[in-house]
């Protein structure tokens, strides 16, 4: 993908100066969730006002099934907001006030090379794309694009809202939310039931036949180890320039005397193969195969499932304070 065009960015800063000057934090709070499709209509982008509570302007929008469940997750405590496992299921695009320092270099110079001119604390635009794993970064050309669409519904329907022609009361509709598409040049609004996305099933871990090897050469003992995958604090980059990200590891701990395998590390947003196969790996590092793995969130042990089982080693969710959780 490619850096938006002066077009595209000049369209971007004319649409959220819009969306600010309608100030749709008046209607909205951060609990009303807006769906806008994509020009396109490939996509859809559900779109949160931020302001209401006073401390930060902007709109987020979250993208697809995946930045809906990520949204919710952090609406019901589920995921703590600003965490390093919130940034794995945030994906998201954002445009937000904040201070001149807030922006890098490149992002100023974006400003300044469009001849546009912003002055003052909490008055500079700052755009950005949210993708789990990484830290966020600039837009793209075709997140600007999907952002400069949303702000432009957002704004209109913040209009109709002030001048009395569309009703926008969550009490009255608790589980449902408003979905936008333009059809003709006309915006059209519906009511939709507001589901949580179910989560993708886990894969089946593909080569049965290592496992069978790995059966077939490791004794069995009665030990328990916990395992972990998290990410690392510290971000990376795979090349120069490039956009930095969290680093995965997986690490296995005996849970009695916290023996730890060293650990092994992924690139960017592994697959849920790629995590099967770090484990995979830990256990063929061991002297005997463990009669039980522990590990911390049900869907890591959805993860694990395909692997423990066939191995005939027993699996449960708990604490994992071995491992540091």
């Amino acid at each position: 993908m490619a850096e938006p065009s002066s077009e595209q960015w000049l369209d971007l800063h004319e649409a959220f100066r819009e969306y600010y000057q309608a100030a749709p934090w008046q209607f909205f709070d951060d609990t009303h969730l807006v769906t806008v499709e994509h020009p396109s209509g490939e996509e859809k982008g559900y779109c949160v006002v931020l302001g209401s509570g006073g401390m930060e302007y902007g709109l987020a929008m979250y993208r697809g099934d995946e930045g809906l469940a990520g949204y919710l997750m952090l609406m019901t405590g589920a995921l703590e907001l600003g965490s390093l496992e919130s940034l794995d299921a945030t994906n998201a695009l954002s445009a937000m006030l904040a201070d001149r320092e807030e922006l890098s270099k490149a992002e100023r110079d974006t400003i300044r090379g469009l001849g546009l001119r912003y002055r003052g604390r909490g008055r500079w635009p700052l755009f950005q794309t949210f993708r789990p794993g990484y830290l966020p970064w600039r837009l793209e050309d075709g997140e600007a694009v999907f952002l400069t669409w949303a702000l432009r519904s957002m704004t209109d329907l913040a209009s109709l809202v002030e001048k009395g022609k569309l009703t926008f009361d969550h009490e009255d509709k608790p589980d449902m939310f408003l979905t936008r598409t333009l059809r003709n040049g006309e915006w059209h609004n519906r009511w939709e039931p507001l589901l949580f996305p179910l989560p993708s099933p886990a894969p089946d871990y593909p080569d049965v036949e290592r496992l069978q090897r790995l059966a077939d050469s490791k004794p069995r003992t009665d030990s328990v180890w916990e395992l972990g995958i998290f990410f690392l604090h510290a971000p990376a980059r795979e090349e120069r320039g490039g956009r930095p990200h969290f680093p995965v590891s997986a690490m296995l701990v005996e849970a009695d005397s916290g023996f730890v395998i060293p650990e092994l590390f992924m690139g960017p947003d592994p697959s849920d193969t790629d995590r099967q196969e770090m484990l995979v790996k830990l256990l063929e590092t061991l002297l005997g195969l463990p009669s039980e793995i522990v590990v911390g969130t049900p869907r890591l042990a959805q993860l694990a499932e395909s692997v423990t089982g066939p191995l005939g080693i027993a699996l449960s969710v708990d604490e994992t304070p071995a491992c540091g959780a």
